[in-house]
């Protein structure tokens, strides 16, 4: 017992890559969610990018909710009965896409009327953009329960990474 306590665990070289290509398909696709920033800093400015990153970020608000059904789905998807984890998977695609496409407009109508109160004119601007993302945003509430079956149930994270780095 002594022995045990006093050397620290290492997980084994499979647990390492696990998680590597766990934190690999997390930096793809935190990537890809905010390159348009760089490019459109880079082409129209600063300003231009801070108010697009507004609509954005108000878009985005949308995946709490898919995220949710997903973290509630979890033990269901890890399981190791295929048809249930794949039919786990599927219902909480269906429900979490759905929950975010009937947010939307919720979404678009509140930040109609309280973004250019609370952030001020400047970002009235924001909300063209933000009505253009969110049905593109609702579509892809569908990556975290995909994302959850790959990782979780499949064992297979670098599948994760690389539907992130081919998107």
């Amino acid at each position: 017992l002594t022995e045990s306590m006093s050397s620290p665990y290492t997980p084994p070289a499979e647990a390492w890559r696990f998680v590597t290509a766990i934190a690999l398909a997390n930096l793809v696709s935190l990537a890809n969610y905010r390159i348009t920033l760089f490019v459109l800093e880079r082409q129209q400015g600063l300003a231009v990018a801070g108010v697009y990153s507004v609509a954005l970020q108000l878009a985005e608000l949308l995946w709490l909710l898919s995220q949710a059904v997903t973290v509630s789905a979890y033990p269901r998807i890890g399981v190791p009965d295929r048809e249930v984890a794949i039919a786990t998977t599927l219902r909480a695609v269906r429900i979490g896409v759905a929950a975010a496409a009937l947010a939307a407009p919720a979404l678009a109508m509140v930040a109609w009327l309280a973004l250019p109160q609370v952030l001020g004119n400047a970002y009235r601007d924001a909300l063209w953009p933000l009505l253009m993302l969110l049905p593109g945003v609702a579509a892809y509430a569908a990556a975290s329960a995909l994302s959850a079956y790959y990782t979780h149930h499949r064992g297979r994270p670098h599948w994760a990474a690389g539907i992130a780095a081919l998107s």
